[in-house]
């Protein structure tokens, strides 16, 4: 039995949908932004020297410092000359030469306070020799991202949505406070991971949970608002670590502002759909009555006798809870496998090329605080573009077309790094295109993977995509040493994953599959090749759009949404 049908009936956008959007999950997606990208500002490091232990008020600090004293000299900011420090006679009379010996800095550093006035790195002095550590436990943090997606997704698919998300809301209270209280930055590290693994289920289950309450035609504008307030908390991190430049209180500001979420249980219904792929009608029932009730929609015992009949009908009085899945499932048939592969490929590309410049675009600027917020701003108005022309273009369509713009935009703007103002202006433009075609992967592979397999197979293309969140720290290190060499691989992987886009059915107002079987039928003859905007093809085609036609037969319809 397709659950749509009971949507129908209950109402596939009323008062209870909305009332839940606003009180529990659109607010459920604020804090995984914020935890995403907090930890570039607990690590950030700022401009340093040695610490020169002399009379400040006789001498000047700088004259002991070597700028580029010889060839091989380039981190000068961890040199001092090689002197006797105590012997003040010497100091006065002291002129640096060439041959001057120098040494790596023997009395700790001094930090620049303007910008930040501690950091994880100021207060272990996590530079010069150490230097790499700060970037390895953006890594760790990332690593945790995978390892959480796979771990959680299972959990949302065998155990369901809610107790998933509420797993991760706990880890991401618990770690976030953790943070703070770390005695060392081994320690940091290990509760860093934790905290990781909690980013990306605290997005995706509010989201999967968001997609399966409400009917085909709102998916799109819920899910671009639900991204709209993912980005406007990126930008209130940006807001928040400005005004906050000390790194406990900032973590603890972005973990305790939404503790209350923590308490929020009772409110967040378990997902009906994922209650009745698994076989527990009656579970699903209650659920649906509620929002029945809510959405002030009265319901006979006829029309629920209706139901129960069809759906054991449908099911052959099969014990669903028997049966159990895994992301393998996704491979077994032809079409479901191609389809997999290439949104896992195609969600990478964005996923590397997206997260790649959210790390890379704060070392641009002067100030990483202002080169963020510039970073973030310029996302928001993709939404509103979203919302209104992803229903009417498609999705299929507006992710080529970003991500190859986007692509564009990147390799010219690698082509010109000696322009840094018309530089910033590409790599802005590059994100604001590659923004768009980030959130409609997110909701296509929502839309194309069975129910059934929905939480494990979003968190799959999620976890190989973490592999791309996992890179970024090091691309980052990477274009402080060359800033091309990222533009370049930004490019050239928006390119390929506008490619792999061209062989996947539309899905734009479809009925979500949600069987593996109905996974399998959905968009097998869909022509690779029609990238024509949904708005046009009744110009282009000869012929109308049906609700569920398809190009295999009016047998499929009754599964089946239409496809391109």
């Amino acid at each position: 039995m397709d659950f749509d049908v009971i949507l129908r009936d209950v109402g596939e956008f009323g008062r209870y949908q909305i009332l839940l959007l606003i009180f529990v999950i659109i607010p459920a997606c604020v804090p995984g932004g914020m935890h995403s990208f907090s930890q570039l500002f607990l690590v950030a490091t700022p401009k340093h020297s040695c610490h020169i232990p002399i009379n400040s008020t006789q001498f000047n600090s700088s004259l002991f410092i070597p700028r580029g004293a010889k060839p091989s000299d380039i981190d000068a900011q961890c040199l001092m000359y090689d002197l006797d420090y105590t012997n003040d006679t010497m100091l006065t009379s002291f002129t640096p030469t060439y041959d001057t010996p120098i040494s790596p800095c023997r009395y700790g550093w001094d930090y620049d306070r303007s910008m930040y006035r501690s950091t994880v790195v100021t207060q272990w002095n996590l530079v010069c020799s150490h230097k790499l550590l700060p970037t390895f436990s953006l890594t760790v943090h990332t690593f945790g991202s995978l390892t959480g997606s796979l771990l959680l997704g299972y959990v949302g698919d065998r155990f369901g949505r809610k107790p998933a998300y509420y797993i991760a809301v706990t880890l991401q209270l618990l770690s976030g406070v953790g943070t703070v209280f770390a005695p060392n930055f081994v320690v940091f590290c290990i509760i860093r991971f934790i905290n990781g693994l909690t980013t990306i289920p605290v997005w995706i289950f509010p989201l999967i949970m968001a997609l399966e309450l409400i009917g085909p035609n709102k998916r799109a504008p819920v899910g671009t608002t639900m991204s709209l307030i993912n980005t406007l908390a990126v930008l209130g991190l940006g807001g928040i670590a400005y005004a906050i430049r000390d790194w406990m209180s900032l973590q603890l500001t972005v973990t305790l502002s939404f503790s209350f979420l923590i308490f929020w249980w009772w409110l967040l219904p378990e997902s009906p759909r994922w209650l009745m792929a698994e076989g527990r009608f009656e579970d699903m029932l209650k659920i649906v009555k509620k929002i029945a009730r809510l959405n002030r929609v009265e319901l006979t015992e006829e029309q629920i006798e209706t139901w129960r009949d069809t759906y054991f009908k449908s099911t052959g009085k099969v014990d669903l809870t028997a049966a159990r899945y895994s992301p393998l499932d996704l491979f077994r048939t032809p079409n479901l496998r191609m389809k997999t592969i290439l949104m896992v490929f195609n969600s990478f590309s964005n996923n590397l090329v997206y997260n790649g410049l959210n790390f890379f675009v704060p070392q641009l600027g002067d100030n990483e605080h202002v080169s963020f917020l510039l970073s973030s701003v310029v996302e928001v108005p993709s939404y509103f573009i979203l919302y209104f022309t992803l229903d009417r273009f498609g999705r299929k369509v507006t992710i080529m077309s970003t991500m190859l713009i986007g692509g564009i935009f990147s390799l010219l703007a690698a082509a010109t790094a000696t322009l840094p103002t018309t530089m910033m202006v590409l790599v802005l433009a590059a994100k604001f295109c590659i923004n768009l075609s980030f959130f409609i992967v997110d909701l296509m592979v929502s839309e194309l993977i069975p129910t059934v397999v929905r939480g494990e197979g979003a968190t799959l293309t999620q976890t190989v995509s973490a592999i791309g969140l996992c890179i970024s720290p090091a691309i980052m290190y990477w274009g402080n040493q060359n800033e091309m060499g990222p533009l370049i691989l930004f490019g050239v992987l928006a390119l390929a994953g506008a490619g792999a886009i061209l062989r996947l059915p539309e899905t734009a107002n479809t009925k979500l599959p949600d069987t593996l079987e109905e996974g399998e039928e959905f968009g097998k003859h869909a022509r690779w090749i029609n990238v024509i905007p949904r708005c046009c093809r009744k110009s282009c085609d000869g012929d109308t759009e049906t609700e569920s036609g398809s190009d295999s037969g009016p047998e499929k319809a009754i599964l089946l949404s239409k496809l391109p």
